[in-house]
């Protein structure tokens, strides 16, 4: 759905509940006044902040308190970007960080990227989740994301070097499930820390209600580097589903391939979306993805609208808007599930 005129999104503080919304109508382009070409683009993550309040021993984008919460991107910058993606025929943003929910803005980007059409999810570790914001994800049906790491909070907490995060966090899921939201966890499998409680761990969220649980190994990013391997290569790191049909934006506006993929930059969000997701660089990247990850040559992605690879389980096509994260777990449809 595209909006008729500028003045519905600036009034979209009132579906907010409370939350802080100073955004300039005159600022919000006409999404009428852009390019109606559509692109091969149909997924976005949009890194608001970098700043988050745990600070995982892994986290690939090394955040914590102490970072600053904004970086040049000011809302009316992101409502452009939401504007931009959905004309292009974006179906799904994913809010990320940091942690995502320290941004003063994100009910209204919320609420804008809904009111555009787009399928919204957000990442994030559940702990700072206030009742306002509740009512805005609810209301807007929002996919949730978690990671999670052990059953005991006494190893969880040792990740996330916060004490009491495991037990915010999990009370975070159960709410999310009660209110009948979308819900994905993942649980990250830390050597020498997690690694022997990964199926407990597993049958402990699923146990709370949550169908969507997967596990994935950390990755050597940032604070997750173990080995020099990781720095020297590291296409090796990533899963191999990047590709030019969806694009990370951090809260500068600088524009990856994915969040994990920072040391390829394609360019900055003023250059635009269609041009960086099909522009050499992109494409440069891909080849040498295809090198490190043949599979991805042969196989489709495991995404909404295509046959699963063949890692999916089962083998049949996943379900109408299923969770776009292309990582090999996407839900089945219920006709064809064993």
């Amino acid at each position: 759905m595209l909006l008729r005129n500028r003045q519905k999104i600036a009034n979209l503080h009132t579906q907010t509940q409370g939350v802080d919304m100073r955004v300039d109508a005159n600022a919000i382009q006409d999404i009428t006044d852009l390019d109606t070409n559509h692109s091969k683009l149909t997924f976005l993550w949009l890194e608001l902040t970098r700043q988050c309040n745990l600070e995982c021993t892994h986290c690939y984008e090394e955040s914590d308190p102490r970072l600053p919460l904004l970086g040049s991107m000011a809302t009316k910058d992101w409502i452009r970007v939401l504007t931009e993606a959905a004309n292009l025929g974006v179906e799904f943003v994913d809010f990320i960080g940091g942690e995502p929910t320290l941004h003063p803005d994100i009910g209204l980007l919320i609420a804008t990227a809904t009111e555009l059409g787009i399928n919204v999810g957000i990442y994030t570790n559940g702990t700072t989740i206030k009742n306002e914001l509740w009512n805005v994800l609810a209301q807007n049906n929002v996919r949730m994301a978690f990671s999670y790491y052990a059953t005991k909070a006494e190893i969880h907490d040792v990740v996330t070097t916060r004490q009491g995060s495991h037990q915010k966090t999990r009370a975070a899921i159960i709410r999310a499930v009660e209110l009948g939201l979308q819900v994905r966890v993942g649980v990250i499998e830390i050597p020498g820390v997690n690694d022997d409680t990964i199926e407990a761990t597993i049958a402990q969220i699923r146990a709370l209600g949550v169908k969507n649980v997967g596990s994935d190994r950390m990755r050597g990013f940032g604070r997750g580097v173990v080995s020099l391997d990781a720095i020297r290569d590291p296409f090796k790191e990533l899963c191999g589903a990047c590709g030019n049909t969806k694009m990370a934006i951090d809260y500068n506006g600088d524009v990856y391939p994915c969040v994990f993929s920072k040391f390829t930059q394609l360019g900055n969000v003023n250059t635009g979306l269609s041009i960086l997701a099909e522009g050499a660089t992109m494409q440069r990247f891909l080849e040498r993805l295809n090198v490190e990850h043949p599979e991805r040559a042969t196989d489709g992605e495991c995404g909404p609208d295509c046959r699963p690879r063949g890692s999916c389980r089962p083998d049949c096509s996943p379900t109408d808007k299923c969770q776009p994260y292309y990582d090999r777990r996407c839900e089945p449809q219920k006709d064809c599930s064993p």
